[in-house]
């Protein structure tokens, strides 16, 4: 009989950051009563932070889809109110909320006090997010293989006597082997057969947690994990594994000045900022009995609560002594999509960007976008915050739009997002990398996007990123030509097209191999790194209600500072390419020799930027 034990509603766990940059941990309880007092989480990474947000979201869908902000009954649901009505109160709530400046807190505490029983970390029964009999599915699916290999053996007409790897000998739960905690922990993530050369842990520190760490890990890995996982029963037929819900994501996020703004930026009360929510909230605590069928494949679900604690894993703890030690894990829940797509119903997740790939039986299908590691946040600025054919904006960017148009939203005049993201190796077995990046902006550009017109603001930010492409694909042909010029590598030069059809870029670049698509790759990065906050300082200063010359002026402003930033990098490079680029030479079949030098391809690059600039 395990007793209950470290129930989360009041053990400190929640890593939080106050304004003096002091990190403390706090309870669930703790938190909600002083979030107005915190600038933000602050957990190991920024994807445990993301998962950790996620579950605070469900709680607060479940309080005020109920109750209004005076703790009263009145239930966000079309069985109470109309359409329009629902509409209406959600965004009133909403305002109302966040002219409090602080969460109220007896319906959140009453609340929790309802589920108590289902927070706690041990539980014989119903461990928080966990599933109590993982390890004895483990146990049956491993059972079932031996018996199948025996069988095998058998029919084959082997002996098996011998005790291999396979060998039918008897399990039992004694004989398993929890999972290294090197897996659960995102701070040494590892394979159990690789260290890391650099560590932020070492000792007996690798081997154990403390329960409120175990906690924070626990939430993270349901969220975020690979596909190294390996079936319980080997030989039985299940579909591939998926990694965890977030990992599949492009995830975004609104960030607010203190805690209880960032929570109440991201409570999307109306799903895409106009929808109404079909099924009542219901959140992996609320729910009666918890699947433990390994890898099952479910429709989406139309409430947030559930989506934002969706059980990714089917996760259990492994404790000695007060230190957790070890964990057991198999694949849980995912959506259910044909060949990589996923129908209508996903567009209910409000933290990613979704790309419609076409229409199955009648009915869109779509992806989710997500994010280039190897790209600043604002280069991906159209795609998240202006409307692009066979794109979905993110609910949360129309959510937010909706109540600066509605309510003005007093405060900062700015608004802040934040993109997160967990790049994984070709298979999606291991996690390769974790980036975040965030951007700020006047709240009025995100009041129009939904116009469509040519002079919105967020039309014409997402211009001036695409005019800074165009520049640095100049850049890297810069770089490319100083490379011929200083005969670095055999090039050999396209040829032109008698008829007339080549488009004028196709007919001034130079076949490219790969290592001279890397050089030109190279100077592009150059080039964006040194625009990168120079454009987010011009991003920062543009005031959405100028209009006019005035506003023609600022987007000229910017189409300056970058052409000047190019040309000073443009200078350097042909510095760098030395006296023997500055010589150059002859290059190209024996009838169409080209003379490439620096100072030709330094002019030439002027002059494309030129032109480019009067588009």
């Amino acid at each position: 009989m395990i007793e209950p034990e470290f129930n989360l509603l009041d053990e400190p766990w929640i890593r939080v950051r106050r304004p003096d940059c002091s990190v403390e941990e706090v309870s669930l309880k703790t938190l909600f009563a002083h979030a107005h007092e915190y600038e933000d989480l602050a957990g190991e990474t920024p994807a445990q932070d993301l998962a950790m947000l996620r579950l605070l979201l469900a709680v607060l869908h479940c309080v005020f889809s109920r109750k209004n902000e005076k703790g009263e009954d009145r239930p966000l649901s079309l069985d109470v109110l109309k359409s329009k009505a629902l509409r209406e109160e959600a965004v009133r709530r909403w305002g109302a909320l966040w002219e409090l400046r602080r969460f109220p807190y007896e319906p959140i505490d009453e609340y929790l006090e309802q589920w108590r029983h289902r927070f706690w970390l041990f539980h014989e029964d119903r461990p928080f997010w966990q599933v109590a009999s993982v390890k004895k599915e483990i146990l049956r699916g491993k059972l079932a293989y031996a018996e199948a290999k025996s069988k095998e053996k058998k029919e084959k007409g082997e002996d098996d006597k011998k005790k291999g790897k396979n060998s039918s000998k008897e399990i039992t739960e004694d004989t398993l082997t929890p999972n290294a905690l090197s897996k659960l922990n995102g701070e040494i993530s590892q394979s159990a057969n690789k260290d890391r050369l650099f560590n932020v842990r070492s000792g007996d520190m690798k081997e154990e947690l403390s329960y409120s760490e175990a906690a924070r890990w626990l939430v993270n890995l349901n969220a975020w994990d690979d596909t190294g996982l390996k079936k319980a029963n080997l030989k039985e037929q299940l579909p591939a594994a998926q990694v965890g819900w977030l990992g599949q994501l492009g995830c975004i996020q609104a960030i607010g000045n203190t805690l209880f703004e960032t929570l109440l930026l991201n409570l999307v009360l109306l799903q895409d900022g106009d929808k109404t929510w079909t099924e009542a909230e219901k959140p992996i605590w609320e729910q009666e009995k918890l699947s433990k069928k390994e890898r099952a494949g479910k429709a989406c679900p139309e409430n947030s609560a559930e989506l934002l604690t969706w059980q990714s894993r089917r996760l259990l703890l492994n404790r000695e002594k007060k230190r957790i030690n070890g964990f057991w894990i198999l694949s849980g829940d995912f959506i259910e999509s044909d060949d990589g797509t996923a129908k209508e119903d996903v567009l209910a997740e409000q933290m990613t960007v979704w790309k419609e790939e076409g229409k199955a039986n009648g009915a869109s299908t779509y992806i989710p976008k997500l994010h280039n590691e190897a790209h600043q946040m604002w280069r991906e600025f159209g795609g998240m915050f202006c409307e692009e054919q066979n794109t979905h904006l993110p609910g949360i960017v129309r959510w937010n739009g909706k109540l600066y148009r509605e309510l003005g939203v007093q405060g900062n005049p700015h608004c802040t997002y934040r993109i997160i993201s967990m790049c994984y190796d070709g298979q999606k077995s291991s996690a390769r990398n974790l980036f975040c990046d965030q951007l700020s902006f006047a709240k009025g550009i995100l009041t129009d996007f939904d116009s469509q017109s040519d002079s919105s603001w967020s039309v014409e930010i997402k211009n001036a990123v695409k005019y800074c492409d165009r520049v640095a694909e100049e850049v890297g042909l810069l770089e490319l030509r100083l490379l011929i010029a200083s005969g670095g590598t055999q090039e050999k030069e396209e040829s032109k097209n008698s008829k007339g059809k080549e488009s004028k870029s196709k007919k001034r670049r130079p076949k490219e191999d790969k290592s001279n698509e890397k050089v030109g790759k190279k100077a592009q990065e150059r080039y964006y790194s040194r625009i990168d906050f120079p454009f987010r300082q011009w991003l920062y200063s543009i005031n959405p209600s100028i209009q006019g010359r005035a506003k023609i002026d600022k987007i000229l402003e910017w189409k300056d500072r970058a052409k000047s930033i190019a040309l000073v990098l443009g200078k350097e490079m042909v510095r760098e390419a030395g006296t023997v680029a500055f010589v150059g030479r002859l290059k190209g079949k024996e009838d169409e020799k080209r003379y490439y030098d620096a100072p030709q391809a330094y002019n030439q690059f002027c002059r494309e930027l030129s032109r480019i600039q009067m588009i």
